[in-house]
């Protein structure tokens, strides 16, 4: 006999799906510093030298310091990814005169991160396999994945999950007003 779940599942949607609704939906509410993240993440982002981006040239650390940065770990075959994604073109179109977003995709095929891009119709930077980049920002395997990164290189925000476009277009209060390189 099956034991009944703490909150109705709607009818027609399977126990699998759900499961990952519900997963979702927690992950979204937590912060990184909280008592459930586990791990210790770095409290100052350590810039690669350089970061390789998808058909554009590398991004040096200074470059990257020049603004404040929403920095995105994804998968291309993520459905939450994808919508976060839409958010965060919208963010950087709006935006990007004051604040620099990156897509760090999980995915190192280059072909199909090309593909994903252009049929999403991404205008931000994309970098392919971000593993190492990614142990420079959190020890979490949760995907999306959203830090924010100030100028100086501190951490402003790390969130776990996909975020509403409201809650997207909010990072932006992360970048001072004004004109940057």
């Amino acid at each position: 006999m099956n034991s009944p779940s703490p909150i109705p599942r709607p009818l027609g949607l399977s126990r699998r799906r759900w499961a990952q609704a519900c997963a979702a939906w927690v992950c979204t509410g937590m912060r990184a510093g909280s008592a459930q993240t586990p791990g210790a993440a770095p409290a100052q982002m350590a810039w690669p030298s350089q970061l390789p981006l998808l058909d554009a040239p590398p991004l040096s650390e200074e470059q990257l310091r020049s603004k404040p940065c929403v920095l995105v770990f994804f998968s291309i075959d993520c459905p939450y990814c994808r919508r976060h994604n839409q958010r965060l073109n919208k963010l950087a179109a709006q935006y990007g005169d004051r604040i620099r977003v990156i897509g760090a995709a999980t995915d190192t095929d280059l072909n199909a991160l090309r593909h994903y891009r252009d049929s999403q119709g991404l205008s931000f930077a994309l970098s392919a396999g971000s593993q190492a980049l990614r142990a420079r920002v959190t020890p979490r395997k949760v995907i999306p994945f959203t830090a924010v990164i100030a100028a100086d290189g501190s951490f402003k925000e790390r969130i776990p999950g996909e975020m509403t476009e409201e809650d997207i277009m909010g990072l932006v209060r992360w970048a001072p007003k004004g004109e940057y390189r």
